[in-house]
């Protein structure tokens, strides 16, 4: 079973190769690569981050995948990267997954193991329910799966975004407000009813709750109005989709890890997602929480292990 075991988080090092890919309908996004020592025998691994968080998240998966296999990353077009090129209205799922499809064909990648963390984690359902890619295993962390409210009650946080979001994404002008409002600005704040300074006052706390490293890079997707309209566009795709039917189609295998210490996705979406993909491995582990894949090498070194199983039984197929 993982435990969590808090250590200094990581920065990623020089040896990550980034560079702008432009996308077909215009956007551009930014790719974070590692290449594996030994091309002959490297597979890639693909990492699908939360909508809008940065890639330093993944800083401990790239550190201890990377002697095995290339690793690759991408960062969600329109944000954390404000400042690049970006199409407010062409950000659905579907979208978004085309980014990914994009890259692997730029990278010539026809075979790779997904690992989705968050939101990220229905991007990877959608992939290996896909023909063009092989995906040879799955590894699902602290899922946000849009499920109904009766099979995984919202997280306060959860709860708290979905409330908040639709409102920032309606225009520059909304988001100017509810910036002004999360941040503090007491001449925006008085053109918010008493409700939105409710629920400014319940995101502040839930994000204040986190630690200084990772509220560093976490809150870096609200850091400019620009930034948090981007967020809240791309973010609102993610709320739309039931994921339980994409889940019963899957068929490689797939590592399912949660924590009971998280609080941003509840951990029974997890649980049930598990219980419809037909080869699934799940750990529910006490310790951990929505950030351990970053403050702790516990994750890291979990999805090693069940990618040196896959591995394993890929060697021994006839």
């Amino acid at each position: 079973m993982t435990t969590d075991v808090v250590q200094e988080p990581p920065t990623l090092t020089l040896k990550v190769e980034q560079y702008l890919h432009d996308t077909a309908d215009g956007s551009v996004i930014k790719v974070h690569r590692v290449r594996a020592p030994a091309p002959s025998s490297r597979q890639t691994v693909v990492l699908i981050n939360a909508p809008g968080m940065p890639a330093e998240f993944f800083s401990r998966l790239f550190d201890s995948l990377s002697p095995d296999h290339d690793v690759l990353t991408w960062e969600t077009r329109g944000v954390p990267n404000y400042d690049l090129a970006f199409d407010e209205n062409n950000i659905s799922l579907d979208v978004q997954l085309g980014d990914l499809l994009e890259v692997l064909a730029r990278e010539q990648v026809d075979r790779c193991h997904l690992v989705g963390w968050c939101g990220g984690a229905q991007l990877a359902l959608m992939l290996a329910n896909r023909d063009d890619v092989t995906v040879e295993s799955m590894t699902l962390l602290n899922g946000m799966f849009n499920l109904d409210e009766e099979l995984a009650p919202r997280t306060e946080f959860e709860s708290q975004l979905r409330s908040l979001l639709p409102g920032i994404a309606r225009s520059r002008r909304y988001s100017h407000i509810f910036h002004n409002l999360l941040f503090g600005a007491s001449a925006s704040s008085q053109q918010s009813n008493d409700g939105d300074k409710q629920t400014k006052s319940d995101v502040y706390r839930i994000m204040m709750d986190r630690p200084p490293e990772v509220l560093l890079l976490s809150s870096r997707s609200m850091e400019t109005v620009e930034s948090t309209y981007r967020f809240a566009r791309v973010t609102n795709e993610y709320f739309k989709r039931d994921m339980r039917s994409l889940a019963a189609k899957v068929r490689c295998p797939t590592l399912v890890l949660t924590g009971d210490q998280d609080r941003e996705a509840n951990p029974d979406e997890s649980a049930h997602i598990s219980a419809l993909l037909p080869d699934s491995e799940f750990q529910r582990a006490p310790t951990l929480n929505h950030y351990s894949l970053y403050t702790s090498g516990a994750i890291a070194e979990t999805v090693s292990s069940f990618l040196a199983r896959q591995a394993d039984r890929q060697g021994a197929r006839p």
